[in-house]
């Protein structure tokens, strides 16, 4: 064929081996709280509440340091779905030896097992006396300065006494192709003494120092070179600084941007002492400076204030067990909707906001990426995003089916251009300069081809230019020329001023059954059963009889023969077939 096969990775979604639309796992019981308290311990002083981590399955307690007898200490624990505990609730245990396990039996027979630390609670600091001051950043993109194993974060400890770290964690949030991926953020607890009002360095062993003469000049006991695993940062991960679960400060803005690429970020000082300025849950660049990274680092001379950042939204997440779907937001609209694969609980998903400059609430409460629930089951949901200039601007966040067996309620006008184009056969045919609208039901076909259907029919775009509307966009087009290509009718010829024809996304229309035939081209259809081959010549597989598949080597791997799962995609006439176009992993979920 004319066309070339190669198609761009298109996996920012892409969460497991198998596909972002895949089935969500049975639901997992949690512990989801674990107290000493004084009624059930008369040796304490305070009931110690506990720091859980769900994803490590680890409990820290910290308990009144006076308590030096850990033989007997009796938990009040609080599971969260169907299993046993053991040891139940309210029975003594011995944790002299920490950590300690304790063991949830579901009802399949499976065990999973929590690591609960106990730990002397450090003497509280003063509020806002421990910030991050500092994020240096080497890329491994230029000198070797420069080197990638050059990365560290700068504490500070404002107060008039010692802190100790180990009540603090550091937590990196990491990102997938730019998007919010909490299931490979990391976490880590702190530890060592931060004398009063000085600086202490937290970074890899493999820091080349003799490249940074102000890294060499900590002592010891002023910094910790233990952190290989966290400290890996190439440049977009946002760090957050916790405090008993809570996020206190952070350095970058969450949002996957590429936003200290070889430079370092210095905390800017907001009084005359040249001091770091106060601590902040939410990044806020413009309390930042940054400078390109040298062999010798200068002190931060900017102090002040930048020009506040106004109120934008600027990538938002949505997690459900190992599935993540990643919003479409629309700027002029403010709405932000996402796709959701079936068998998805909107009810309960997680979300992951990203935005520059700014916070953002759900509904009046600040989102904390990873943790903050939302149930999208039954109406929209207001996030508020807060600018630095003193706006707020809300965006109504939606979650709707990504396929349906529910028509479209519009006719765009493309039935009538593809019969131009069928009767015109092979040669170029004018079309008229007519308007045509229709809902993106695929995108990015070896390599940009699209496909836009109504309540009648779909259409082929040939191009090699693309379509910058995501997935479920509705739009109007102006068509001006096309042909019959061995078989596919396809558009040649647009105007490729694209326009919205309306806010959000539409889940997309689905047929089913036998698609082997010339009407079912440029509609969607589901395919339910296994692949017969796979991996035949031309990146084209068969499903069964006369129903053939058309994949780039992208997703090769997921479409073997013997594979079972629900398949989605426009139908087209490929090597003397007519295919499903499977693009994207979040076409088709592998059983």
């Amino acid at each position: 064929m004319r066309r070339s096969l190669f198609l761009a990775a298109l996996a920012a979604l892409l969460v497991s081996a198998c596909g972002f639309f895949q089935q969500p796992p049975s639901a997992e019981a949690l512990i989801t709280s674990f107290t000493l308290s004084k009624a059930d311990n008369s040796a304490l002083s305070f009931d110690a509440t506990s720091v859980i981590d769900s994803s490590a399955r680890t409990i820290r307690v910290f308990i009144d340091p006076a308590v030096s007898n850990w033989t007997a200490l009796v938990p009040s624990v609080a599971v969260d779905g169907t299993a046993d505990l053991y040891p139940p609730s309210g029975q003594a245990k011995d944790f002299t030896q920490t950590p300690a396990t304790y063991k949830l039996v579901h009802p399949d027979g499976t065990t999973t097992v929590w690591y609960v630390t106990i730990k002397a609670k450090p003497v509280d600091e003063e509020p806002g006396a421990i910030r991050i001051t500092e994020y240096f950043c080497g890329t491994g993109k230029g000198s070797a300065t420069t080197g990638e194993l050059n990365r560290y974060l700068e504490l500070y400890n404002g107060s008039s006494s010692a802190v100790d770290l180990s009540q603090f964690q550091l937590v990196q949030r990491r990102f997938l192709n730019g998007t919010p991926d909490p299931s490979r953020d990391q976490k880590v607890w702190l530890k060592g003494i931060i004398a009063a009002q000085s600086f202490y360095l937290i970074s890899s062993s493999q820091l080349n120092s003799s490249f940074l003469p102000k890294v060499g000049t900590f002592s010891p006991r002023q910094s910790d070179t233990t952190y290989n695993g966290i400290m890996d940062s190439d440049g977009t991960s946002t760090y957050q600084l916790l405090k008993d679960g809570t996020v206190i400060d952070s350095v970058g803005p969450n949002d996957g941007s590429d936003f200290a690429t070889d430079v370092c970020w210095y905390r800017r000082s907001l009084t005359a002492t040249g001091l770091p300025g106060p601590l902040s849950a939410i990044w806020h660049s413009s309390d930042w400076a940054s400078a390109p990274i040298g062999g010798l680092l200068g002190e931060d001379a900017n102090a002040g204030l930048a020009t506040p950042i106004s109120a934008t939204l600027i990538s938002l997440l949505v997690v459900s067990g190992d599935i993540a779907a990643s919003a479409t937001i629309d700027q002029a609209a403010k709405t932000a909707t996402v796709l959701l694969p079936e068998g998805v609980d909107s009810a309960s998903l997680t979300l992951a906001a990203g935005s520059y400059g700014t916070s953002v609430l759900l509904e009046g409460t600040a989102i904390v990426n990873g943790s903050t629930k939302v149930d999208l089951s039954t109406s929209s949901r207001v996030l508020t995003v807060k600018g630095q200039d003193g706006t707020d601007v809300d965006y109504s966040l939606s979650a709707i089916p990504r396929y349906s067996s529910t028509n479209y309620n519009f006719d765009g006008g493309i039935q009538a251009v593809a019969n131009l184009i069928w009767a015109g056969g092979s040669y170029d045919t004018p079309l008229g300069d007519v308007w045509i609208t229709g809902v993106v039901t695929a995108k990015n076909i070896y390599p940009s081809a699209f496909v836009l259907q109504d309540q009648n029919a779909g259409i082929y775009f040939y191009t090699q230019s693309g379509i910058t509307f995501p997935v479920g966009s509705k739009v109007r087009v102006k068509v001006t020329t096309g042909k019959v290509y061995y078989g596919l009718a396809e558009v040649t010829d647009y105007d490729p001023a694209i326009e919205s024809a309306g806010a959000g996304l539409q889940s997309i229309y689905y047929l089913t059954g036998d698609y082997a035939n010339q009407a079912s081209i440029g509609m969607v259809f589901r395919y339910d059963g296994t692949i017969a081959q796979g991996g035949l010549s031309y990146f084209k597989g068969q499903f069964g009889g006369a129903l053939y598949f058309h994949y780039p080597s992208d997703i090769q791997a997921a479409l073997s023969a013997g594979a079972t799962g629900v398949f989605y995609g426009p139908v087209t006439y490929t090597r003397d077939n007519y295919t499903m176009e499977l693009v994207t992993p979040d076409q088709f979920a592998i059983r």
